[in-house]
């Protein structure tokens, strides 16, 4: 293809479209393609030189204007009150190590003493890791930051030392309901299981009865689960060292390396007359900071961004940086050039999809996906404003030779910036994901039925009626919309009542090719052809000259009278051979020759009718021409019916 620079861009978009429909033309095609244009434009001379290229789909980024609100719970060891809930704001592409940095700036915690994981009403249910992506914490989810004591290393006198961190739970009906803050504590691995239960109850003197720390207490009190361990593992009380067991060292191998320190999750398990004896407040204080109810507020006020701006942050221009400049033919040197992506022509059919999803860093394992609300038009869409620019010299279609037509119309603006009618689109469609990971989720799909306007929620094998304020959702991955008007029908207003006559007559059954007909008729519907239709068959054949076929001379046949011509009695047997299939044998009285000077012999039919079995020039148009079929290849002695064909050879 010819450089583009100083060439009309409908020239340059008209034979990069034929070279590109020449192996990609289709109904798909003619429906869901268009053209971008993408520009280069040299900041020293404004030369410009653009290239298109076909699309079936628009992929737009959403606009990163808002910041991702997370709810995190501190626990401190010694500060009061000691439960504190906070509201921070974070990239939405974050991760869990940029939530420990805040918090680290907010709270004074050291990073290294912090573990942040997240406790439900059954207890721990998962530990983050710094590497782990803020899309997987949800904004309720109860996320808490431990704040750890002091870590005492290893010593000989004392030995190895273990992080514990435990939440305590009430068997309620066969299942254990947490009650109370979670807490932790460091103490050597030789300890026992008395001493173990001593240490944890004054761990807990906040919330037990006064009693309980001065008198002696039976062990065990409670009993002690090992999480991340083998399946149902709990300390043995009757063993010297309870630490130092399996399922201890299992869950100290389960740890990851940036999840904090190396720790053991466990759970005390209480009876409930156990429970009521020693605990006396088993309530869970907290308080919310101020941060929380800011971020809520600010949360509901804004955040959301419209499709509009999804567009214009597409078609926005960029500059190249040294790595990519370009070389300038008019200033013959390299350029940082500006370059701008546009939409040159519009389908039919605009598919719109939403890039939710985002690879902050190559040690993520899943793109993030950002769940900003995206606001986009159910009716009325206008896409003028989002047409790539024509030069000045490209504003008609002059310059095709005046052949002003495209298989891909050329949309154009209005001198005074009114739309066209034909960039105007409405929504039919939206496919929805749910679920935070790319890899993994549940698809939906919202359509509206074009006959009853009425919107159906796709969920699987279930389908349900939804309502349209129910449409724009955070979930919304990929929009479809239809050009107003489109196969020939229009409709001005945008709401659904106006466009469902537009949309009921434009559905793509209506686009489709119509069934060929059927190649031959029945038999039924041969024999029920009547007498006029064949005295008018035998009339439109009289005007019908002679044709060729391989090398022989054939004569139009005409149809025969009611009675047959025949030898003898009558036949209904029809003549199916054709010259090709004729037998090696030749009849006596047939010429050996096709086409040779000798008189043609004549056939004695009844003895009183003869027939010509050439054709004969100069005989009439309704004289008829008989094929006479033998078995044996010899004229029988006996008398045969002879058929006279009603249709032409």
């Amino acid at each position: 293809m010819q450089n583009s620079v100083g060439r009309p861009d409908d020239v340059v978009a008209a034979e990069t479209l034929a070279n590109h429909i020449r192996c990609n033309n289709s109904f798909v095609y003619a429906l869901f393609q268009a053209q971008f244009r993408s520009s280069l434009t040299c900041p020293q001379c404004r030369c410009q030189s653009n290239t298109f290229d076909p699309f079936l789909c628009v992929s737009v980024p959403v606009p990163q204007n808002q910041r991702r609100p997370v709810y995190v719970t501190v626990l401190y060891t010694s500060q009061q009150p000691r439960q504190v809930k906070l509201g921070l704001t974070l990239p939405p592409h974050a991760d869990v190590r940029e939530l420990r940095e805040a918090l680290a700036s907010d709270t004074k915690i050291e990073e290294r003493h912090m573990l942040i994981t997240e406790v439900d009403d059954l207890g721990f249910h998962r530990t983050f890791s710094d590497s782990t992506p803020l899309n997987t914490i949800k904004e309720n989810d109860p996320v808490y930051c431990l704040e750890l004591p002091q870590l005492k290393e290893a010593s000989q006198d004392t030995g190895e030392y273990l992080l514990l961190v435990w939440v305590n739970a009430v068997a309620v009906e066969g299942h254990g309901i947490r009650f109370g803050s979670p807490y932790t504590m460091q103490v050597p691995r030789e300890t026992g299981y008395g001493d173990l239960q001593k240490l944890m109850l004054k761990e807990m003197a906040s919330i037990l009865h006064d009693d309980v720390l001065t008198g002696s207490q039976p062990a065990p009190l409670f009993r002690v689960r090992v999480l991340d361990g083998l399946s149902g593992s709990y300390l043995d009380p009757e063993v010297d060292h309870p630490l130092y067991v399996e399922a201890v060292d299992q869950a100290l191998a389960l740890c990851e390396e940036d999840a904090g320190p190396l720790h053991v999750r466990l759970v005390l398990e209480w009876d409930p007359q156990t429970k009521e004896s020693t605990i006396a407040d088993d309530s869970d204080p907290m308080e919310e900071h101020a941060s929380v109810k800011q971020l809520q507020q600010s949360s509901e006020q804004g955040g959301a961004v419209t499709l509009e701006e999804c567009f214009q942050l597409y078609t926005r221009a960029e500059v190249l940086g040294t790595d990519n400049a370009w070389h300038c033919p008019s200033c013959k040197s390299k350029q940082e050039v500006e370059k701008r992506l546009g939409l040159w022509t519009l389908p039919d059919i605009l598919v719109v999809h939403l890039k939710r999803f985002r690879q902050s860093s190559a040690k993520q394992r899943s793109p993030a996906k950002l769940t900003t609300l995206v606001n986009f038009p159910l009716y009325g869409f206008d896409m003028t404003p989002h047409l790539a620019p024509a030069a000045q010299d490209n504003s008609g279609m002059q310059t095709l030779g005046g052949l002003g037509w495209s298989p891909w119309k050329r949309p154009r603006r209005h001198q005074n910036g009114s739309r066209y009618d034909d960039n105007v689109y409405d929504l039919y469609a939206v496919c929805n994901h749910h679920g935070q990971d790319l890899q993994l989720g549940h698809y939906t799909a919202y359509c509206r039925n074009p006959y009853d306007t009425q919107w159906y929620r796709f969920d699987d094998s279930r389908v349900d009626t939804v309502s349209e304020s129910a449409l724009v959702t955070p979930s919304a991955y990929m929009l479809f919309y239809q050009r107003r008007g489109l196969g020939g029908s229009s409709s001005s207003s945008s709401s659904a009542a106006s466009s469902s006559s537009a949309g009921s007559a434009d559905h793509w059954v209506y686009r489709m090719p119509r069934p060929a007909p059927p190649a031959s008729r029945s038999s039924e519907e041969i024999s029920k052809k009547s007498g006029e239709e064949v005295k008018s068959a035998e009339e439109d054949n009289e005007s019908k000259g002679t044709f060729q076929r391989n090398t022989r001379n054939y004569s139009t046949l005409q149809p025969s009278s009611k009675r047959s011509i025949a030898t003898g009695t009558d036949s209904g047997e029809l003549d199916r051979h054709s010259d090709d299939e004729a037998c090696s044998g030749t009849p006596t009285g047939w010429n050996q020759h096709p086409g040779s000077a000798k008189a043609s012999p004549k056939i004695e039919v009844n003895k009183s009718e003869t027939v010509s079995t050439s054709p004969d020039e100069n005989a009439s148009p309704n004289k008829r021409v008989l094929e006479v079929q033998s078995s044996n290849c010899e004229l029988s002695k006996q008398s045969s019916e002879v058929d006279v064909t009603e249709s032409r050879v």
